[in-house]
């Protein structure tokens, strides 16, 4: 039976076996399944093993090619650009775009990731927006969160409900939840933040806590500190082990840890 080929913009198209349209200048694995309701365009690579379900995946113009791994799910997309899709990803109900990296076993959903942006192994990224070089880091998870501008999420860190830009570093094993981080601000390793704001060149010790609080303009907290209901601004900085409490602390002070028999 002759194979039937239909023009579709410009570019010449046949059904796959799966039922969907494969650009003939595309690269499909034989056993590859592009699935009814999907369009794949020319220079794009799709690997052996890989699912397509009602998605567009479309290359730019060009030298430019999207690769596709192998036993990769995708499901419900929109690609284009220049896309990296790492072997056993899944990709699901998301729009890619740009020329983002989704490494091996990256798992991504109800999501977009846009504009060189890496997500590497193991890293789940779910409900989110991720803009801009942004790099999520092996195993980490993003949940409901807005990253932009340069935000860096360390290996295994947890994040949720959250707005993190503007080269804000968070390191490995910390913990962000309905917070804000804006502005060359570093979270230290096995940090707690929650319900905070952060701005502006402040930078969290590892293992600590900050918990209701609003910190602004190079601010530093050192490592092991408790940050709670508090409002700590411009140049303050706060001593490892200190603990911080329904407090508002401004301008130029450094605080101590309490020892006993200081006031004598």
């Amino acid at each position: 039976m002759e194979t039937q080929v239909f023009n579709l913009f410009g570019d010449e198209y046949t059904i796959h076996s799966g039922g969907g349209l494969v650009a003939k200048d595309a690269h499909v694995d034989d056993s590859a399944s592009i699935g009814v309701g999907s369009i794949v365009g020319p220079n794009v690579y799709i690997g052996a093993g890989t699912m397509v379900a009602e998605s567009l995946i479309f290359a730019d113009s060009g030298n430019t090619a999207i690769r596709i791994g192998v036993n990769v799910v995708i499901q419900k997309c929109k690609i284009d650009g220049s896309c990296r899709i790492g072997d056993e990803a899944i990709v699901r109900e998301s729009t890619i775009t740009g020329s983002p990296q989704i490494q091996e076993g990256a798992k991504v959903t109800a999501s977009i990731v846009a504009n060189n942006v890496i997500i590497r192994g193991g890293a789940k990224v779910d409900d989110s927006l991720l803009i801009d070089n942004v790099k999520v880091n092996d195993k980490a998870e993003v949940e409901g969160s807005t990253l932009t501008n340069d935000a860096t999420i360390g290996e295994g860190a947890e994040i949720e409900d959250s707005i993190i830009c503007q080269h804000t570093n968070v390191d490995k094993g910390a913990e962000v939840e309905d917070s804000i981080l804006i502005g060359d601000v570093e979270i230290g390793e096995k940090c707690d933040v929650e319900d905070s704001v952060i701005l502006n060149s402040a930078e969290i010790g590892d293992n600590t806590k900050v918990d209701g609080s609003t910190i602004i303009n190079d601010v530093e907290v050192g490592k092991n500190c408790k940050v709670d209901e508090s409002f700590l601004i411009a140049d303050v900085v706060v001593a490892a082990g200190t603990k911080v409490s329904k407090s508002t602390i401004v301008d130029k002070i450094n605080i101590e840890p309490y020892t006993p028999g200081d006031d004598d």
